[in-house]
This record gives C-alpha cells, structure tokens and sequence, in this order.
C-alpha cells in the first residue's frame, strides 16, 4: 500500500463480537488486539467468497498503526484485494481496506458464530484454523 493512510471499520452492531473474542479466555483470539481479529475475519470471507456493506462505521485501526506483524498483516489484507480486483488496487489505500472491510463485515459472524458454538472453544478454533492450513498445504508433513 502507498503512504496514504486508511481506517478499517467495523459494523458498530459487531464490536460486541470482537470484544467477546479479545476479552473472553476461552477464545482463542483471548488477549490479542481487535485488528488480528479483523484480519481472520478478513480472510475468512474472503474464503467464503462473501462481502457485506457496513451500516453504521466505527472506526477500528488506521493502517498505519497495525502493530506487531504490520507488514505481513498489510499484506495479507494487500493480497485479498488484489485477488479481488487485481493488481492496479494496490496504490489504493482506501479502497483496499473498504474490500477488507467488507469481508471482515461477513467473516466476524462466522468467526464468533464458531465460537459460540464450540464444546471446547480453544481446542474447536484450534482444529478449525489446522484443517484450513492443511487444506491449503501450509503445514509440515
């Protein structure tokens, strides 16, 4: 992404979600910031192929501030756009991070959705997130 400064948002309706995720210590998300959330669920939309507008905005991180991993993270949520509407997104801030809104927007009902309905929470997120790196061939044989 260019120097141009963005702002991730979420629906205001699903901060509760994210809270839940961060703050809850049977989360697996338990003590990690909002944006690592809002990049799961980012990816998991993505995955699904679903994107939903935001109704009402509230404002979650500017992408200059991602934090710990910022580059990697900048590039996971640089990656879903450019699969979504090609290489020429890339010098566009702004419209990446309304594409991974879009999908985080979907991907945090999923996400939380999961965690709800999990016996064991930690261990049920944990399979989950292995079963998708193995269906993708990211782990080790």
């Amino acid at each position: 992404m260019s120097n141009e400064r963005a702002t991730a948002h979420i629906d205001k309706s699903k901060n509760s979600k994210y809270n839940t995720l961060v703050d809850t210590a049977d989360s697996l998300f338990y003590k990690n910031n909002k944006s690592d959330v809002y990049i799961i669920a980012a990816t998991i939309g993505f995955y699904y192929h679903r994107r939903e507008k935001i109704a009402a905005k509230q404002d979650l991180f500017v992408s200059t501030t991602l934090g710990k991993g910022s580059e990697e993270n900048s590039w996971i949520l640089k990656s879903l756009a450019i699969a979504t509407e090609g290489i020429d997104i890339l010098g566009k801030t702004k419209e990446i991070y309304q594409i991974c809104d879009e999908y985080a927007n979907y991907g945090i009902d999923v996400l939380y959705q999961q965690y709800l309905d999990a016996d064991d929470k930690l261990t049920s997120s944990a399979d989950l997130l292995m079963d998708k790196l193995d269906e993708f061939g990211l782990l080790d044989e």
